[in-house]
Order: C-alpha cells, then structure tokens, then sequence
C-alpha cells in the first residue's frame, strides 16, 4: 500500500492539537503562516495520501502530549533512525496492549502521485515533515494533517531515468531551522523550517553524463550535511559511488570520499 499511515488514539478529543513550534536552539525556528500547496504532483493526479495512522508508529503519538516539548523530548522522532545512535526506538508509553484496539483514522494527507513512498517521517513538537517523489518535501501538523508548507524542487525530468526503482525519496534531514533533502537528479536543497523556502541548492554530482541519481536521506554529522548517491546497479557496471559532505550554512563542498577505488590505469 502506497501510503503513509500515521495514528492517533481515538479519543483524540481528549488531547489538545500540538502547535507547531521549531526552536532554532533546539532543531529549527518558530513556524509561521501555513503555506498552501498544489495537490498536483508533476501532473499525475492519482493520489497517494498520508494518512493518519503513523509511519511505524510513532508521529501518530507525537500529538498526544498536546502542549509543546523541548526537541530531545519523547514525543519527537529527530532522524531516520529517531535519535542519533540509530535505535529506533521510542520511550512513549501511550499506546500499548491495553489501548492499542482503540487506534482509529483520524487524518489523511493527499501527497498527489501514484508513485512509490519510502520516507521515514520525521517528528519534531508536533510539526510532521516528510520527503515524497523527485525530492518534494511536505510538512504537516501531526495532529490534523494540515498542511503547513510544501516545496517543490523543481528536479530535472531527464533524471527519472536514472533510479533504478522508481522516483522514491528515503527521507529529510532537519537540524538548527533547516530542512535538507536530495533530489532525484543530485541537487542537495537546504530550506527553512519555518516557510519551506529554499536557502540553497547544490549539485552533488560529478558527472552528469553517467547515470547518478540520489535518493537517500541525507545525515548531519557536526557542522556538515553528508549525501551519497545511486546508480551502481546501472550503465556497463555501473557508476563510481562516493560521499560528500557540505557545510550547513552554505552548501560549499569540504570533502568528497570515494567508496570505489578508480579504474585501473
């Protein structure tokens, strides 16, 4: 099923919708004005919704602590893998044996494509953001489903042709303000967390005239956002992969490690 499921507690009346509020101390700025999006999504119009039953299970309960927690609280899931050490694992209790029969529908968020999902949503004081398809990025409230913005980066149509397994995306990095996510055709994108604008955009491939492409989910690692790429599996052997890592604040290039030795002579 070709969707993303969040989850609330049917008895959500019971709990006050979070607010959106990023802390640039914590992980990103206040959120301002929602930002209304197109439901269309590189003209195909059979959708795909997120709906509320939550990506294994965790930004469902995000909203159930109502009022607004510090970014290292239980309530957020902050990375891929939730924290840091990659455990995924979370220590809320709301939901267990006891309850887990009463988990009902309680939203759902038309993403506007057929295509393939594989992000991990991540969760921070109430505020969903999650990546789809050619490197879109959406951001919700955790608690309704509305959509607080929605950015488009406007990726090369040549590049489809290079993934190997459809014009998936496995997710957004969000540290300090800034949300970063790859685009299918290698562009690295920095936005503000509040708005979704765009503070920067760099082209993380070397050669264009082999089939790379991008899909992962970028990784923070101190004052760099690190991003790989795809295409091993193509072409007559495939391409040379590496990794490069760009500084937060700018996007200038500090370092590139190729994972594969050259070719021979």
């Amino acid at each position: 099923m070709r969707c993303f499921t969040a989850a609330m507690i049917r008895a959500a009346d019971r709990v006050a919708q979070s607010r959106a509020l990023y802390d640039n101390r914590d992980c990103a700025p206040k959120l301002r004005a929602p930002i209304q999006g197109s439901t269309m999504h590189r003209g195909r119009i059979k959708p795909v919704y997120m709906a509320a039953f939550c990506c294994i299970g965790i930004a469902a309960v995000a909203a159930l602590a109502g009022a607004p927690q510090p970014a290292d609280s239980a309530q957020n899931w902050l990375a891929g893998g939730r924290d840091s050490d990659g455990t995924y694992y979370s220590p809320l209790t709301a939901i267990g044996a006891a309850n887990v029969e009463q988990l009902g529908f309680a939203w759902q968020y038309d993403l506007g494509t057929h295509r393939g999902q594989e992000a991990t949503p991540i969760v921070i004081d109430g505020v969903m953001v999650t990546s789809g398809t050619w490197g879109y990025v959406y951001a919700v409230d955790a608690a309704s489903g509305r959509e607080l913005w929605r950015f488009d980066p406007k990726a090369d149509y040549a590049a489809a042709r290079n993934p190997c397994c459809d014009l998936v995306n496995r997710g957004v990095a969000v540290w300090k303000g800034r949300v970063y996510v790859a685009a299918v055709d290698g562009r690295l994108h920095a936005l503000d967390a509040a708005s979704g604008a765009e503070l920067w955009n760099v082209d993380t491939i070397a050669d264009h005239s082999l089939p790379y492409s991008s899909s992962g989910a970028p990784q923070i690692a101190g004052n760099v956002v690190v991003i790989g790429n795809s295409g091993a599996d193509l072409n007559r052997g495939g391409v040379r992969g590496y990794v490069s890592a760009y500084q937060l604040e700018t996007g200038k290039l500090l370092w590139r490690f190729y994972t594969v030795p050259p070719a021979r002579g």
